[in-house]
């Protein structure tokens, strides 16, 4: 499995769960939305493998945690490069950062 992280760019505007479903409608992926547990919403796009967790805090989108579980994972990873770069959000590479530590 792959993981990303999206968060904001500095001069970001807020964004919405809806602005991230409506670009991903606009890319051609159009996401499931789960929000079974109250404190859980995810996107989930299916045909690439992959689902968003979403991190609110207080009424805002503070980041999106992404988990590719594809056999492929280029396409996963350009969608949401794409996506973000639009939304001006940056995707940072969760495995970087644990190295970082060590």
């Amino acid at each position: 499995m792959i993981e990303r992280l999206l968060i904001p760019a500095w001069n970001a505007p807020p964004r919405s769960m809806g602005e991230w479903e409506e670009r991903f409608e606009q890319l051609g992926h159009a996401p499931l939305i789960d929000r079974d547990d109250p404190e859980e919403t995810w996107l989930i796009l299916d045909a690439i493998g992959t689902r968003l967790l979403a991190v609110i805090e207080g009424a805002a989108l503070a980041a999106l945690h992404a988990e590719i579980d594809a056999s492929d994972p280029s396409p996963a990873l350009e969608l949401l490069e794409r996506a973000a770069r639009d939304l001006n959000w940056e995707v940072h590479d969760t495995e970087d950062d644990d190295d970082e530590g060590a």
